[in-house]
C-alpha cells in the first residue's frame, strides 16, 4: 500500500510537471522573481549615483564642517597679528611693514593661552547634550541655528576685542557652545538619510570638511591678516558662513520623506534600505548599560585623544612658528604644512617640544586603549530599539 502511494505520488508529480499550464505558471513565477531581482539591482545601481539629494546633503554637511572649522581655528592665525608680542618673538609689530591700520593688544602669553582654549571649553560643555537633543528633535534646526549664532559671534570678535579681553573670552565660550551643538547635530542626519551600504561613503564626505576647513584658514588666514588686517579674517569667514546658514534652511531637511526636491525612486530606495532600522526619536537612553560598556568608552577615549591632538596642533603651531622661527604671517600660512612633518627638529629647550611630546603620548595612549577594548560588533544595549521587518 505504501509503495503504491509513493508510486502514485511520483506519477502525479510527473504529470503535473508535464501539464503545460503548470509549467507555464512555474516559468512565469521564476521570470517574475528574476525581473524583480534585476529591478532591485538596477534601482540600486541607479540610485547610487552621486548626483542625488542624499549626496547633496552630504556636501551640505561638508560645507557646514568646513565653515565651522575655519572659524574655530581662525583665531590661532589672527592672534599673531592681534598682539604686540606672542611670547618670545622679537617682532614688536607684525603690521609695521603694512598699511593696515588695526589695533594691537598687550596680552600676556597666559592671557593668550586662556583666550585660545576658551572656545574648546564651550565645545566640551555642549557636545553631549547637543547630540542628544538633535537626535530627538532633528538636526536641521539645531545645526542651522547653532551655526548661524556661532557665525554672528565670529563677526563680533573684533568688537569684543576692543571692549577688552574678558568680553572676547566670553564671546569665544558662547561661540564654542554653539559650535558644539552644531557638530553633534550633524550626526542626526545619517540614520535617516544614509543607506547602510553608503553610510561610510556619505559620512566621509561630510567629515572631510573638517580637514579642508582647517587647511583653508591656515592657507589664506595669514595673507588676509597681512593685507587687509586681522579683523578681515573674522568678517570674511563670518559673512560667508551667515549666507551659507541661510541656504542651509532652504536645502536641508531632517528626513527624505519631507524633502520637496527628492525623486520618488530615491525616496523609496532610502526608506526601503532603512526599513529594518529604528530611526525614530527616543528620549530614553540605556544610561547604565552605556556607562559600563568598555567598547563605548574606547570610542570616547580615542575620540578625545584625537580631538586633543588636532586641536592642540592647530591652535599652538602658528604661535610656535612665530616664537621659535620668527616667521611672518605669510610664512606661517605657506610653510605650516611642511613644518608639521618636521616638528621633531624643534629646539629641545623650547616649549614646543613639550607640546608635541604630550600630544603624541596622548594619541598613542588612545590608540592602545582602543585596540584593546574596541569592538566592531553592535552591542546588546544598542539593539534594544531595533525594528524587525
Amino acid at each position: 500500500m505504501d509503495v503504491l502511494s509513493v508510486g502514485e505520488a511520483t506519477l502525479w508529480e510527473k504529470t503535473s510537471l508535464m501539464d503545460p499550464s503548470n509549467t507555464a505558471s512555474i516559468s512565469e513565477k521564476e521570470d517574475t522573481d528574476l525581473q524583480k531581482k534585476e529591478g532591485n539591482e538596477q534601482q540600486h545601481r541607479k540610485e547610487k549615483r552621486f548626483w542625488s539629494v542624499r549626496y547633496g546633503l552630504a556636501v551640505m554637511i561638508h560645507g557646514s564642517n568646513l565653515i565651522s572649522t575655519s572659524q574655530t581655528f581662525g583665531l590661532s592665525i589672527a592672534i599673531i597679528a592681534m598682539v604686540n608680542n606672542t611670547g618670545q618673538s622679537n617682532q614688536s609689530n607684525l603690521y609695521a611693514s603694512t598699511d593696515a591700520q588695526v589695533p594691537v593688544y598687550e596680552w600676556s602669553p597666559e592671557d593668550q593661552g586662556l583666550l585660545l582654549s576658551s572656545f574648546l571649553y564651550g565645545t566640551l560643555i555642549s557636545i553631549i547634550p547637543g547630540g542628544y537633543v538633535a537626535g530627538v528633535l532633528g538636526g536641521k534646526k539645531i545645526a542651522g541655528f547653532s551655526l548661524f549664532i556661532s557665525l554672528v559671534l565670529n563677526l563680533l570678535i573684533p568688537v569684543a576685542a576692543d571692549h577688552g579681553l574678558t568680553y572676547l573670552i566670553l564671546t569665544r565660550i558662547v561661540q564654542g557652545l554653539a559650535q558644539g551643538m552644531n557638530v553633534c547635530a550633524l550626526q542626526a542626519f545619517w540614520p535617516k538619510w544614509a543607506p547602510p551600504l553608503e553610510r561610510t561613503q556619505m559620512s566621509n564626505i561630510g567629515f572631510s570638511g573638517l580637514t579642508l576647513g582647517n587647511f583653508i584658514i591656515i592657507l589664506v588666514g595669514g595673507f588676509l591678516c597681512q593685507s587687509l588686517g586681522w579683523p578681515s579674517t573674522f568678517y570674511i569667514c563670518g559673512g560667508i558662513g551667515c549666507a551659507y546658514s541661510i541656504i542651509w534652511f532652504f536645502l536641508v531637511y531632517d528626513d527624505p520623506t519631507n524633502h520637496p526636491f527628492i525623486s520618488d525612486s530615491e525616496k523609496e530606495y532610502i526608506v526601503s534600505s532603512l526599513a529594518g532600522q529604528d530611526s525614530s526619536p527616543h528620549w530614553s537612553m540605556p544610561i547604565k548599560a552605556m556607562m559600563t560598556s568598555l567598547p563605548l568608552w574606547a570610542i570616547i577615549f580615542a575620540s578625545f585623544c584625537r580631538f586633543w591632538f588636532t586641536s592642540n596642533l592647530a591652535t599652538s603651531l602658528p604661535m610656535l612658528l612665530d616664537n621659535i622661527f620668527d616667521y611672518s604671517l605669510e610664512k606661517v600660512s605657506t610653510e605650516f604644512l611642511p613644518t608639521v612633518h618636521s616638528s621633531n627638529g624643534l629646539n629641545p629647550e623650547t616649549a614646543g617640544k613639550n607640546v608635541f611630546l604630550v600630544s603624541s603620548g596622548i594619541s598613542l595612549l588612545g590608540m592602545i586603549f582602543f585596540l584593546i577594548f574596541g569592538k566592531a560588533e553592535v552591542q546588546d544595549w544598542a539593539k534594544e530599539n531595533t525594528i524587525t521587518p
